[in-house]
């Protein structure tokens, strides 16, 4: 899979997910609340969509680290496996669950549901 072939696999929010395949999401669309912690290549940020004013989970991933450290196919791998975990598991209350992604120049983005 592609990454371009990103928002088909998702478990939605109804709201955002229609949202997102009617209009590009934004970075900008979001409000930082939190910065909740960073790993290798990617940044975990507690985030508030601007207009519904619902919180998410956002990971931001640098697509200039993934493609040094040659970890495409990395990122697609975890988007697979949240997508089939929340799949198996999707009647656990405490599980996060994966609404929607999107991208832009710079980052690829993975937003999760707030628990």
């Amino acid at each position: 899979m592609d990454w371009k072939e990103h928002k088909k696999d998702c478990d939605p929010d109804p709201i955002l997910h229609k949202l997102s395949w009617e209009k590009k999401l934004h970075f900008e669309d979001f409000e930082l609340i939190w910065d909740i912690g960073q790993g290798n290549f990617s940044r975990i940020l507690l985030v508030v969509h601007k207009d519904f004013k619902r919180q998410y989970a956002l990971k931001m991933v640098e697509k200039q680290w993934l493609k040094a450290l040659r970890k495409e196919t990395d990122i697609i791998w975890e988007k697979q496996a949240l997508n089939k975990l929340a799949e198996t598991y999707k009647d656990l209350p405490r599980f996060v669950k994966l609404v929607t992604t999107f991208s832009d120049e710079t980052c690829l983005y993975l937003l999760m549901e707030n628990l």
